[in-house]
């Protein structure tokens, strides 16, 4: 495989791997603590401070966890059979 075709391969699962960190962190952070700036430098500002209850929060976490743990086992399995 030639190296500008490998470099591109491998960007754009790092580039959506990124987003779904930074998002998966600064969004919930947001929510949780009052100090946070999610939109630093360009505000101070915390809009989303407060936008959920802790327990409503810590519950769509943990739901995104194992919506997360089930398409790791599903894609797996997929992977085992060969199918795409």
């Amino acid at each position: 495989m030639r190296a500008d075709v490998a470099a591109a391969t491998l960007f754009a699962p790092a580039l959506v791997t990124i987003i779904a960190g930074v998002l998966g962190h600064v969004v919930p952070d947001s929510i949780m603590h009052e100090d946070v700036r999610p939109f630093a430098p360009l505000s101070g500002d915390n809009p989303m401070y407060g936008l959920l209850s802790l327990p409503a929060l810590h519950g769509a976490l943990v739901v995104a966890g194992i919506a997360g743990v089930a398409l790791v086992l599903w894609r797996g399995q997929r992977v085992g059979t060969g199918k795409p």
